[in-house]
């Protein structure tokens, strides 16, 4: 319904495809047992470390762009936030 009469409505579908899959992906890892639930919380955490690294990273990497004055504060403190943001979701 949200792509109906838009120019970009296969974009919609393609992000629409990974998001449902996404949640296929986490419906059969809550529904698995033994092993195979150990695996699906082994894969979850890595998933959780190797995103935060990328915060992290993205996060330093926004500071150097700040101190250089390629970006200015405002835009940085916004960009920061929604980083803080998403590193809360993966903390807490």
């Amino acid at each position: 319904d949200l792509s109906h009469g838009r120019r970009d409505a296969d974009l919609y579908a393609q992000v629409g495809a990974r998001i449902m899959e996404r949640y296929r992906e986490r419906i059969d890892g809550h529904s698995k047992t033994g092993d195979d639930a150990v695996q699906v919380r082994k894969a979850d955490e890595i998933e959780r470390e190797l995103r935060l690294a990328g915060l992290r990273a993205e996060r330093e990497a926004l500071y150097r762009m700040g101190r250089r004055r390629l970006l200015p504060d405002e835009i940085v403190r916004r960009l920061v936030r929604e980083l803080d943001l998403l590193e809360a979701r993966f903390t807490g």
